[in-house]
C-alpha cells in the first residue's frame, strides 16, 4: 500500500522541525505547515493520510482547523496536541472529531504509536481526496517543494519556514529529487 504524507501543523518552528525529523526517521513522508490556514491551503491540492496539529495557534487554532477538515476532508484523521492539556479541551476535541489528543510534552514513541494507528494509506483514503489524483507520493512531495521554492523566489530561509523542515532536510530533499534552487 502507498502511504500518504503526514501533515504536521505547528506554529513553533523548532517543535515542527523536531516532529518532522522524528517521523522522517520512522520512514514517513511529511508536509509541514506553520498554521491552520496554511494547512487548509495545502490540503486543497495535496492528499494527506493524517494531520497532526497543535491546538493553540494563530490565526486559526487547532480546533477550528479540525472542524474545517471534518467539513472538507472527513476521512482524514486528525491528532491534536497541546501543552495546555486538560480534560475539558480533550473532550471538546474528541467531540469535534479528533482521532486522538496528545498532551505536551510526549514521548516520541507515543507519537509514533498514534501515527501508526491512524495514518491512512492510499486505498483507504481515496474517497477523502481529489478524484483522479496521482498516488505517487514522491511526485506530490516533489511538486510541493518545487511550488514552494517558486513561491519564495528560491529563498532557502523562506522555503524552510513554509515547508516546516530543517535546512538539512531541505538539502536532502533537493538532492533526492534532483532539484535546484531557482535563480
Amino acid at each position: 500500500m502507498t502511504s500518504l504524507p503526514l501533515l504536521i501543523v505547528e506554529d513553533n518552528h523548532d517543535l515542527r522541525d523536531a516532529l518532522c525529523i522524528t517521523l522522517e526517521l520512522a520512514g514517513y513522508t511529511l508536509i509541514g505547515a506553520a498554521d491552520g490556514c496554511e494547512a487548509l491551503a495545502i490540503m486543497a491540492h495535496e492528499r494527506v493520510g493524517l494531520v497532526v496539529s497543535d491546538l493553540q495557534m494563530q490565526p486559526m487554532d487547532g480546533l477550528s482547523l479540525l472542524r474545517e477538515i471534518r467539513r472538507s476532508h472527513a476521512q482524514v484523521p486528525v491528532i491534536l496536541m497541546t501543552a495546555f492539556a486538560d480534560v475539558e479541551s480533550a473532550v471538546t476535541a474528541m467531540r469535534a472529531g479528533a482521532a486522538d489528543y496528545l498532551g505536551k510534552p510526549f514521548a516520541p514513541e507515543r507519537l509514533l504509536q498514534l501515527v501508526e494507528r491512524y495514518h491512512l494509506h492510499a486505498p483507504q483514503a481515496s474517497k477523502a481526496v481529489a478524484p483522479g489524483a496521482s498516488l505517487d507520493m514522491k511526485s506530490v512531495e516533489r511538486k510541493h517543494i518545487m511550488d514552494t521554492l517558486r513561491a519564495v523566489n528560491g529563498s532557502r530561509k523562506l522555503a524552510i519556514e513554509r515547508l516546516g523542515i530543517s535546512e538539512r532536510t531541505l538539502r536532502y530533499k533537493l538532492q533526492r529529487y534532483r532539484l535546484e534552487l531557482p535563480n
